[in-house]
Order: C-alpha cells, then sequence, then structure tokens
C-alpha cells in the first residue's frame, strides 16, 4: 500500500510504502477518524482531478466533495493548493518589465503588425455570472445579463500578461483601463504601445 503525504503548503510531500501489515498495525493503533485520515492522505492527483471538476463544471463545492468521497472544505483546500501551485509553476500573467523582456516583446509584435514600440493586444469581454446578492444592478451588462467585465492584454504569443478581472459589467471598457496599473505604466514609460 503507498500513501501519500502532503507537506504543509499542500504540495506533495514523500511517498512512504507501507505492506498491508504496517497498514493494519497503523490503523489499530491510531485514534484518527476515518474522514480525517482520509485528509492527512489525500492524494495530489485527487486533488487535481477535483480543482479540474470544480473549474470545468461550476458546480458547488458540495457536488464536487460528493463525487470523490469528501467534504466540501477538502474541495475548498484542494482546489486553493491545485490553483496555487499550477500559477507558481506556470509563472503564468506577468507583464515584460524589464529591458530585455520589452525588446523580445516588442521584436515579436513588429513582426506581426509591423507597428514599432507595441508590447501587446489589449481588449475587454463580459464574462457572465450569477447574480450577486448585494448592488445587483451594477453587474447588468448592455446586453442585459449580469457579468464582469475583464480587460486582458496579450503578447505576440497570445500569452496573457495582464488581466484586470474586478469590475461589474456595467463599467465601460475606457473605466477599465483608465483606472488601472497599467495605463499608468504606460503613461509614465512613453515608449510602449498596446
Amino acid at each position: 500500500m503507498e500513501w501519500h503525504f502532503t507537506s504543509g503548503n499542500g504540495l506533495p510531500g514523500k511517498y512512504v510504502s507501507l505492506t498491508q501489515s504496517q497498514a493494519n498495525t497503523y490503523n489499530s493503533q491510531t485514534h484518527i477518524h476515518s474522514h480525517r485520515l482520509t485528509t492527512i492522505f489525500w492524494e495530489w492527483p485527487s486533488k487535481v482531478l477535483v480543482t479540474l471538476r470544480y473549474l470545468a463544471k461550476g458546480d458547488f463545492y458540495s457536488e464536487v466533495g460528493d463525487l470523490q468521497g469528501i467534504s466540501r472544505s477538502s474541495v475548498s483546500r484542494s482546489i486553493s493548493v491545485v490553483v496555487a501551485a499550477l500559477d507558481r509553476k506556470l509563472k503564468t500573467i506577468n507583464f515584460p518589465t524589464s529591458n530585455e523582456e520589452l525588446r523580445i516583446v516588442k521584436t515579436g509584435c513588429f513582426r506581426i503588425g509591423k507597428i514599432p514600440k507595441v508590447v501587446g493586444a489589449v481588449d475587454g469581454t463580459l464574462i457572465p455570472i450569477i447574480a450577486p446578492s448585494e448592488a445587483e444592478e451594477v453587474y447588468v451588462c448592455r446586453k442585459g445579463y449580469h457579468a464582469l467585465n475583464v480587460q486582458a492584454v496579450v503578447d505576440h504569443q497570445m500569452r496573457f500578461t495582464d488581466v484586470v478581472a474586478q469590475w461589474p459589467g456595467s463599467v465601460h471598457d475606457s473605466t477599465v483601463m483608465e483606472n488601472c496599473a497599467l495605463k499608468q505604466w504606460l503613461t509614465t514609460t512613453d515608449q510602449n504601445w498596446l
């Protein structure tokens, strides 16, 4: 039998192989309830599966947990750990800031559009959401449904380099751009364009 321990931050820890008799001895000597034991030895691949199910379907934590036989809090922890690990590993949304990074992006963008000093392409999109219980009316977008107005920037390789996902659907794209940190940076550098 192989049990997987996780480190304190939820990342995969050491793997321990036990014979069936060792596992039986451990189980008979411990006073930990079975649900606690499940939490302690909750395997990393299962955390990934729970997260993928949640992200793909948007189910409630209770529904995802029922499918895997775990609690809502375990689902929540699994999602948090997996998303944080992916973010650290992929180093996803990072705007180029060093001179070398900017040079690479500008060169790539120039090859595509023949416009100098371009560091990315920006656009806004409306992401549908369930109506919030407070200030519901400000989330109704111009198309008549509840949404977030999300602004995103991609580089020449179509990688996201900046995302602003904090504005309700009723807010115009220009307001999102005027109030984002990227606009301030573009204004101060004067050598870069979107």
